[in-house]
């Protein structure tokens, strides 16, 4: 449950209130943040004697955040790093520290109950198949050399490129070397690059993110990638701590014909996992995954070697069941969230995209899958319906 009403115990004076405001996302991808300013930032580094600064390990506990290292000087003057601020020892997912609504995404005791949208670290550190290796919460993968994807299935690099930008989120700044040459510091920021809490997104006047104020969830691409802008979509004011048909995240889809469409979600993940997507415009599908046998008339044979991904939902066969179905945010689709949609269904051209079977940073099933896969059964009386895991699209499959 969410903590309500929590108090700070100060650690002296100016950064007493840690990064309380610092990183509170409201509705609409992140209202610009109010507060005094040393809530989030210290001056010196130093209060009564005491450093302030805490990193490399800390983590909110009872009301302060703690633990890491409290001698090492963070920048931007702020009181802790990315990992600090959105790590608790407890069980909360949503940390209420006077007013001020932190997103926990690492919770160090183990998987929570209620975990958020994007999921959980909690099971990584243990478990690298659990979820993304990520600086600052989990080593280098050791079953995986690269991210899975980055690399086709003759070797070749999928997006172009095959150095260390793809190797792992895990390594500290000066071993990541391809980031480091464009200044990017990798770590939570490798995927979330386009940080930006002072920047104001009144839901008002722009009801989506733009590279200008941050982005969706700050996610952006690196230096050095095609994308001509930041992640588009819908942000939940509580990030789906609560959720239903009409209560939940809405993930930008695939509508531009493009290597790397700036705003699908899909897209963004796809510059890490290259061959597991679509490349190209979604109603005339050609990517690494049609890869069947071509039977000289522009069709082909038993294409599918990997799961659609930007792709529509089709409004065909067992399939035609989902349209107007309602949303079901433990299975989500992305939507065309730069034209009409509707958020409580899942319409036609809807797609299926990464995070319908995965969460963004971690889960309690292998693969940072959604759902427990190995219990999917099909036509099994025993486990299983239409809203659970493959069933939600393979209706005909499951146990009526």
């Amino acid at each position: 449950m969410i903590k309500k009403g929590g108090t700070i115990n100060l650690r002296g004076g100016i950064a007493g209130l840690s990064a309380a405001v610092f990183f509170m996302l409201a509705a609409n991808a992140g209202a610009v943040i109010t507060g005094t300013c040393a809530n989030c930032h210290t001056m010196h580094n130093s209060q009564d004697g005491n450093t302030v600064a805490s990193s490399g390990g800390a983590a909110w506990s009872g009301g302060t955040i703690q633990g890491g290292s409290l001698s090492t000087a963070n920048e931007n003057l702020l009181v802790s790093d990315c990992v600090g601020c959105h790590s608790n020892t407890d069980t909360e997912t949503i940390l209420n520290i006077n007013g001020s609504n932190i997103p926990i995404v690492y919770n160090t005791g183990g998987y929570p109950a209620q975990p958020l949208a994007g999921g959980n670290f909690a099971n990584v550190p243990t478990d690298t198949t659990m979820g993304h290796n990520v600086y600052g919460i989990a080593g280098v993968d050791g079953n995986l050399g690269y991210a899975p994807g980055a690399f086709a299935d003759d070797g070749s690099p999928a997006i172009g490129c095959g150095n260390s930008c793809h190797t792992s989120l895990a390594l500290s700044p000066s071993q990541n070397t391809g980031r480091v040459s464009t200044g990017e510091p990798g770590g939570c920021q490798g995927c979330h690059g386009y940080v930006a809490h002072h920047n104001n997104n009144d839901a008002s006047t722009q009801p989506r993110p733009t590279a200008a104020n941050g982005g969706y969830r700050f996610l952006g691409p690196p230096a050095g990638h095609t994308m001509g802008g930041t992640v588009d979509g819908v942000e939940d004011p509580d990030w789906e701590f609560t959720a239903g048909a009409t209560d939940h995240n809405v993930y930008a889809a695939e509508v531009v014909d493009d290597t790397e469409d700036p705003q699908s979600m899909g897209k963004f993940c796809a510059g890490c996992h290259g061959s597991f997507h679509a490349n190209g415009d979604p109603n005339n599908f050609t990517s690494l995954m049609l890869t069947g046998i071509d039977n000289g008339d522009g069709s082909q044979t038993n294409p599918w070697v990997r799961h659609p991904a930007n792709y529509p939902i089709p409004n065909s066969g067992e399939f035609s069941q989902v349209i107007n179905q309602a949303y079901d945010p433990a299975i989500p689709v992305a939507m065309n969230v730069q034209g009409a949609y509707n958020a409580g269904t899942v319409d036609a051209g809807d797609q299926v995209f990464c995070l319908s079977c995965h969460r963004a940073h971690g889960s309690d099933q292998p693969d940072m899958l959604r759902f427990d896969y190995t219990a999917v059964v099909s036509h099994s009386s025993t486990t299983g319906n239409a809203t659970n895991g493959c069933f939600f699209c393979h209706r005909n499959k499951d146990n009526s």
